[in-house]
């Protein structure tokens, strides 16, 4: 699987390669020239309003050192601090809506698992990270219990619907991520992984979104089956949006 700099890269490229005029007639900068650093709230949009020149924000260089950092080996203290900074950022976010622990806090793990998925840490491994992270937090015992019995299940053999129902219906945050975790730790491919999550009596489209996300972040753009990609909606916004948020991140 190719380093997630690299692929970074050469979809930057290519979305350079392929972009349109912004709606001013002024085109972006190009690959290649050291352009000042542009604010977000002074950068060009297109139709869409995706800020395009955030994915320039600081020139190449910058990019160039944001993304060295995602394949850098040996910066586990570095990762450990943006997997506890991702925990709090998204059971925080979660908890304006979902204020019971078990609402929010598993929303914490799923960002954090992300930060680390990203960083090409294994899901297994990622979730070993996190898990003493979670057991910080109070009235964590449900979120923790139910990500035990997905690994459980999950090393029990193929995926299947009866070991899934055995994690409930994923009406409830810890449900939704112990059933996506089942999925995306079970299933053979991304593909096997959302069809079994969306497949379900349950709150299949949110668990179908969270394998997505989980699969996505392991596997990358390459293990997408390209017909799901075919007459996608928006698909060249949400691409656009993706590399300027990883390149300001």
């Amino acid at each position: 699987m190719r380093g997630r700099a690299q692929f970074l890269r050469a979809e930057l490229a290519d979305h350079d390669r392929r972009r349109r005029p912004l709606r001013s007639g002024q085109a972006p900068a190009q690959i290649g020239q050291r352009a000042q650093a542009v604010e977000v709230g002074q950068a060009p949009v297109d139709e869409h309003g995706v800020v395009r020149a955030a994915v320039r924000r600081g020139g190449e260089r910058g990019l160039d050192e944001r993304m060295a950092r995602l394949d850098h080996p040996a910066a586990p203290a570095e990762r450990a601090r943006q997997m506890r900074e991702a925990f709090a950022l998204g059971s925080d976010l979660a908890a304006l809506t979902h204020g019971h622990p078990s609402g929010c806090l598993p929303a914490g793990v799923l960002a954090a698992v992300i930060a680390l998925l990203v960083r090409e840490v294994p899901l297994r491994d990622a979730l070993a990270r996190t898990k003493p992270v979670l057991a910080t937090r109070a009235d964590c015992e449900e979120t923790l219990a139910a990500i035990t019995a997905a690994e459980r299940l999950a090393s029990q053999g193929a995926a299947n619907h009866a070991a899934l129902a055995q994690l409930g219906g994923g009406w409830v945050g810890e449900e939704a991520l112990a059933i996506s975790l089942y999925c995306a730790l079970a299933a053979p491919d991304l593909e096997s992984a959302v069809v079994l999550a969306v497949n379900h009596a349950g709150d299949s489209d949110s668990t179908g979104a969270i394998t997505g996300n989980l699969c996505g972040a392991a596997l990358g753009l390459d293990a997408l089956p390209a017909r799901w990609l075919e007459g996608l909606e928006l698909d060249r916004t949400t691409r656009e949006l993706a590399l300027a948020l990883c390149a300001v991140g």
